[in-house]
């Protein structure tokens, strides 16, 4: 994976998820995608419990939605900023949502509230933390991929080497830690997928992260925690003992 190479960007987009997607899973995606806006953004001040609310609800919206608004493009980040701005688009959705579904409920409330706490007030809010993802060529072309082409459980198990260049001269600080915070992620999903394969089955994998700080959210505690009995070892490495 080199995302300097735009000649062939690697699929990475975090919402390349089945219609059906369990609950469980959805939720455990946007907790994932929290966790890495928070040390991207430092949102316990740049956002707060309104973002989450509203990001939650967003990105709910855009995976529950029929497929087939997203025929002209992929459902990713720039889905989820579309659906916020395109009153009628939004409206659409919601309508096809059962009655009591609490992701209804919620737009439903926030369109009828004016002022300061208005939903218009709120959409720019919000949008302002995806747009470097959709307005940035390079991420764009890996975040919002039609497809992630990179199976990271198949990975694990046929033992294949994984090489990641995530140099910040190449493509910035921000940009190289946004995508190596996903990869960590989906390295401990595929990790965890590994349940379903008997113990004695699992082909050990080691996964080394270099100035492992700028590349984990707090999913590296779950990591040290849980991720030995289901075959992931850890090589961190770090400059400084502090």
């Amino acid at each position: 994976i080199d995302p300097s190479d735009k000649a062939f960007p690697v699929g990475l987009n975090p919402l390349d998820l089945p219609e059906n997607v369990s609950p469980f899973v959805l939720n455990r995606v946007i907790n994932d995608l929290l966790d890495i806006f928070e040390k991207l953004y430092e949102m316990r001040t740049a956002g707060g419990p309104i973002f989450e609310l509203y990001f939650r609800n967003s990105f709910k919206l855009a995976v529950g939605a029929p497929r087939e608004i997203y025929k002209d493009h992929p459902l990713s980040f720039e889905s989820i900023a579309r659906i916020l701005r395109d009153g009628k688009l939004r409206g659409e959705i919601v309508a096809g949502l059962l009655p009591d579904d609490p992701v209804r409920t919620f737009f439903e409330q926030a369109a009828r509230t004016y002022g300061d706490q208005g939903f218009e007030n709120f959409v720019p809010y919000i949008t302002s933390k995806l747009t470097r993802f959709v307005d940035n060529p390079l991420l764009k072309s890996i975040i919002c991929s039609p497809k992630r082409t990179i199976d990271f459980r198949k990975v694990m198990d046929e033992k294949k080497i994984l090489l990641v260049n995530l140099a910040k001269g190449e493509i910035g600080a921000q940009d190289a830690r946004m995508i190596g915070m996903l990869i960590t992620n989906y390295v401990f999903e595929a990790t965890l997928e590994r349940a379903d394969t008997p113990k004695d089955k699992r082909t050990p994998f080691y996964y080394y992260l270099d100035e492992f700080q700028n590349f984990t959210t707090d999913t590296i505690a779950d990591i040290l925690a849980e991720a030995r009995k289901y075959g992931l070892h850890l090589i961190l490495a770090n400059q400084t003992l502090s």
